[in-house]
Formats: structure tokens, C-alpha cells, sequence
């Protein structure tokens, strides 16, 4: 039976838990909250839904990066409308937290640069194709590779590369527990318990 959690039954308690393990997966690879869902509505009016890398988070903004290709089709839809979910899920305590939020896509600036520079070669690879997110290729490699001109050496990707800055609207969370589950709502301006 899993261990009946400290900050169970108190509000505040909740809130400052849920923020320490966004934080926590910002720097840890293996965090369950590392590599949340991010839902927005499509340009055909649907959801769409795709996992993504949490890459920052603070608390007393209550703010949430996220990293993307420029010409990625997400983009897309948070430039017409700019509202967006994150689902963060833990299968071992089996706590959810699903984030509302205005989404901000940065292009330039420092603190898109800044984002950029603690990026690893391996990462910023990611943003080198010549063809964007999503393109028809003819084979896996060709795909992998972005089949088209090579940037050029000055580019290095970083022109593909935008940060999505997440300005916490609301934070819903559930915890299935055998003791009874808990639901908690933190909206800007108000925290309140839940029905399961």
C-alpha cells in the first residue's frame, strides 16, 4: 500500500508540492513530470496533443517554458489562439496536474538567447533541418535528416529555435489514493478542494 502522502489534506501544502516537482523536472531526466502533454486546438478547430520537454519553471511567476521549432505546427496554433493545456502525469504516486495557461511564443531576445546557449549539441541538432516539423519525406533517413539544403555554418539551427513562455492560468490536480482520492484547483485568484 502506498504511503499516504504529508501534504495530502492541506491546500497550500498541494501547491507547493506540484511547484517543487515541476521545478525538480526541469533538472532531472528521469523526473515522471519531465515530459508532459501539451494540447492546443489546430487550425481545423481539433485538439491536437504532443509530448513535450517541461524546460523551466518558477513558482512565484508562476511561469513554464517549453522549447520548439519555430515552424512547428504548434506554433501555429498558439499564434491564433493562444491558450494551451500541459498534462503532467505520475504513474507511481498517481498524481495529475493538468496546467491552463497563455502561451507566449519568443522568438528573439535574451531570453531566447539565453535558452539557446545552455542548449547541448545534441539539442540544438533538433533545430539544424532545413525542412520544418511535420514536412512528407521519402524515407525515415531522409526524414531524420531534413532532407533539403544544409543551413548555412553561421545558422547553426538557432533561427528554427523559440521558446514558449506558459503563464499559469490554473493548476487542477488529482490524487488517486486508497485512503481517498484528492482533487485541488489553483486558479490566480482563488485554491479550492475538488470533487474526484
Amino acid at each position: 500500500m502506498r504511503e499516504r502522502p504529508a501534504w495530502i489534506d492541506d491546500l497550500a501544502a498541494t501547491r507547493a508540492h506540484v511547484w517543487r516537482q515541476l521545478e525538480r523536472a526541469v533538472h532531472d531526466r528521469h523526473a515522471q513530470w519531465r515530459a508532459p502533454v501539451l494540447a492546443t486546438v489546430g487550425r481545423d478547430g481539433a485538439p491536437h496533443a504532443r509530448t513535450v520537454i517541461l524546460r523551466g519553471a518558477d513558482a512565484a511567476a508562476s511561469r513554464l517554458w517549453l522549447h520548439t521549432d519555430a515552424r512547428s505546427a504548434k506554433v501555429d496554433d498558439l499564434v491564433r489562439a493562444a491558450r494551451a493545456s500541459l498534462v503532467f502525469y505520475d504513474r507511481r504516486s498517481e498524481l495529475q496536474a493538468r496546467v491552463d495557461g497563455d502561451v507566449t511564443v519568443l522568438r528573439d531576445g535574451l531570453e531566447v538567447d539565453a535558452a539557446w546557449a545552455r542548449l547541448g549539441d545534441g539539442a540544438k541538432r533538433n533545430y539544424r533541418t532545413a525542412l520544418a516539423p511535420g514536412t512528407p519525406a521519402p524515407s525515415p533517413d531522409a526524414a531524420a535528416a531534413g532532407t533539403g539544403p544544409a543551413p548555412a555554418p553561421s545558422e547553426h539551427g538557432r533561427t528554427h529555435f523559440a521558446v514558449m513562455r506558459v503563464d499559469v492560468r490554473c493548476i487542477e490536480t488529482l490524487l488517486l489514493h486508497p485512503d481517498g482520492h484528492r482533487r485541488a484547483r489553483f486558479a490566480r485568484d482563488a485554491s479550492t478542494w475538488c470533487v474526484p
